[in-house]
């Protein structure tokens, strides 16, 4: 691998730097990880940094702090060279989940912000009926940004709060005795809806996610929860990262 030696006199002190050429990209001018770096060559990448070393007056790139790793400034204690992607990664502030959409750091792991839900893991969109900018942030099939909340569009409406169906394909009722178990559903504006933390497995028939009415485990519709004092919870070992996923515990 080519070397270069440059020798540098500093008030009549020979200074001998060994610069790794091969190290340096030609095209873009940026020095690669354990390449020399100063004011006029900056480290490639934004997981470099450049920092003396114990070498007399070379700077060398290197990695940036991770989490958890000691630093002075609190600020760079973010774990940049492992971009949290998915939910429930590990974060210190919120920017760590800047690559999911709609999440923030709660409990040193990337969670869906509230009124969202996991679409993916690695995204989180509104539930119906909360405050929205555009429709770009309400991406449930067939809903819209309507008077700045995420509503079903014409002709559809919500099934439950993370669904909408066409009107017509909803059960007609007249009281809530028509629309089954009362701890799931319930009669809106004359037709069979589910109630708030459920999901619908079918037209008729809808099971709660987390934090809905349970008395049996196989109820909980979310990965990971059991049915814990009538409320689906996440399991021993497990929390929640949005209303209808839990993720591992990280360990300490």
């Amino acid at each position: 691998m080519p070397r270069q030696i440059v020798v540098i006199i500093l008030a009549g002190v020979a200074v001998i730097l060994s610069v790794d050429a091969a190290q340096t990209d030609s095209l873009t001018s940026c020095v690669e990880f354990g390449g020399t770096c100063d004011q006029h060559r900056s480290c490639c990448g934004e997981n470099l940094k450049c920092d003396q070393s114990i070498t007399f007056g070379r700077y060398e790139c290197k990695e940036k702090a991770k989490l958890d790793d000691s630093c002075r400034e609190t600020f760079h204690c973010i774990d940049i060279l492992h971009s949290v992607s998915t939910l429930g990664g590990a974060c210190a502030t919120d920017r760590d989940c800047k690559n999911i959409t709609n999440a923030i750091c709660i409990g040193k792991q990337c969670v869906c912000t509230p009124d969202t839900f996991a679409l993916t893991p690695s995204a989180c969109t509104h539930v119906l009926n909360s405050t929205c900018s555009s429709s770009a942030d309400c991406s449930i099939f067939a809903s819209e940004c309507f008077e700045n909340k995420c509503q079903c569009i014409p002709d559809w409406a919500p099934l439950t709060d993370t669904s909408c169906a066409k009107r017509s394909t909803l059960v007609n009722c007249k009281d809530q005795l028509e629309c089954g178990e009362h701890w799931h559903s319930k009669c809106f504006q004359n037709k069979c809806v589910y109630n708030v933390k459920h999901i619908a497995v079918s037209e008729r028939t809808c099971l709660p996610t987390l934090g809905g009415n349970c008395w049996r485990d196989d109820q909980c519709m979310t990965d990971n929860t059991h049915c814990i004092d009538f409320r689906c919870q996440c399991k021993p070992g497990f929390v929640s990262v949005a209303i209808n996923m839990c993720v591992a515990r990280l360990k300490k």
